[in-house]
Order: C-alpha cells, then structure tokens, then sequence
C-alpha cells in the first residue's frame, strides 16, 4: 500500500506529501480501533486531532511532530513514547496503557495529561509544566512523584498509586487539593488539601522511607490536629507500610 492508497482508504483529506515523506493534513485524523500494530506511514503536522486509540501500539513511531488539537494513544500496548509528537496544543490521551517512565514526553503541551491506568515507576521525561490537569491515578507501582511536573494549572490527581513520600510535591497546582486516596502515605498525612501537603513536605515527616516520630507530631500541630488518639491511629495504621525513626 502506497502513501495515497492509505490516505484514501482512511478518509485522510486535504493532506500534502512533503519531500521527506511526511503527511500534513489541514483536518484531524482518526486511526482508532484498526488493530494496528504500527503506524505505516509518518505524519507531519496535522492541523486537528490525532486519535490511534484502541489499537495494539507499543511506541507512537509515525505520529505527527506536530498535533494543533488532541492527541489520543489510550487503550493501546505502550511501553515507549518514542516518536511522541513534540507540540500538542489540546489534551494528551495515554490512559490504559503499559508505560512505566515518560521519557519522550512532549516538550510542548498546552492542555492536560490523562495517563491513569499504566505500569508507571517513575514520572521520568515529564514536562515541567502542565497547563491543565496531570492525571496519574491507577498507576499502582508509582511510589513518588519524583520528576513529575512542577507546575500544574489544573487539578493533580494521584489517586489509587503507591506514593509513598511528598519530597517532590509541585511547587504550585491550580486546585486547593491533591487527591491522595488509597496512597500509603495518605494514611499519615490523612489530607488532601495542597497547604497541608505543604506543610507536610516542609516538617520532612518521611526521611528515608521512614516516618519520623517527632515530625510527625510538628505537622499535626501545625495542621491543628495533635492529639494522643490521632498520633497512636496513625502509627497503627502505617506499621505495615514504614518504620518508626
């Protein structure tokens, strides 16, 4: 199958071929659920969405550099961002997938990132800036957010993984929360609320994968919230999860 051959039989229109063989198109372009294994031919820029959801894709090798509305990859086999498109300037779409680090993360997005659902360990490769949501929930091998953005205009959700430290809270965040249900270190810091994950990341109540008794009860007066009953609740509740320093 030739360059034109695929362009018509996926109702690719209005698209040029340039001299290096990329495929700009002037509308978006939906590959999804084609049981593809890899993209034939690669794209350039593509002036719309970009959507290869539902596919059996293990890297993103033939996706536009450049993507002016959604990129969507979910619901494939992704183990590699390689070939990700550098410019996005809509959401960005890897839910259900295998990925464990975002190395090969666009350099330049401009809306939110939904990767829930993947085989994360590390936030590696990640922008430092997201001008929307970041949402990793359901990640359940991802115990930090270590290289995880710095700066996120919407809502920060890492519900449902294993974070188990705050050493690398974003320096700023849209929202008051941080949803940190069904996380190990959730059962210490017992909020969601962004000031007292601050205050939390502050006190260094986890040092070394250990809870430090006296930081521990600095953060809960600080929070307003020292009291006998809550201090033994949660050292009962964390014993499986963290030593005692």
């Amino acid at each position: 199958m030739n360059i034109e051959d695929f362009c018509r039989i996926n109702s690719i229109s209005h698209y040029e071929i340039t001299e290096d063989n990329k495929i700009n198109t002037r509308y978006g372009v939906n590959l999804s659920r084609m049981n593809l294994d890899s993209i034939p031919f690669k794209f350039g820029i593509v002036n719309g969405n970009f959507d290869i959801s539902g596919n059996n894709l293990t890297d993103l090798e033939g996706c536009p550099d450049v993507v002016t509305g959604y990129f969507s990859a979910a619901n494939n086999k992704l183990t590699s961002l390689k070939g990700c498109p550098n410019k996005i300037d809509k959401d960005l779409y890897l839910y259900q997938n295998y990925l464990t680090d975002l190395e090969h993360f666009p350099k330049k997005i401009k809306a939110s990132v939904y990767i829930r659902n993947n085989k994360l360990t590390s936030l590696k490769g990640c922008a430092r800036k997201i001008n929307g949501d970041f949402i990793v929930y359901e990640n359940e091998t991802l115990t930090s957010l270590k290289y995880g953005p710095q700066y996120v205009e919407g809502d920060y959700n890492v519900i449902s993984c294993n974070i188990r430290t705050l050493e690398s809270l974003p320096n700023s965040i849209g929202s008051d929360w941080l949803p940190l249900y069904n996380n190990p270190v959730h059962l210490i810091v017992e909020s969601n609320k962004y000031e007292d994950l601050l205050a939390f990341k502050e006190c260094k109540v986890i040092r070394n994968d250990k809870l430090v008794f006296n930081r521990l009860k600095l953060y809960l007066n600080i929070i307003g919230s020292l009291n006998t009953y809550k201090v033994d609740r949660i050292l009962s509740e964390i014993k499986d999860d963290y030593e005692i320093a």
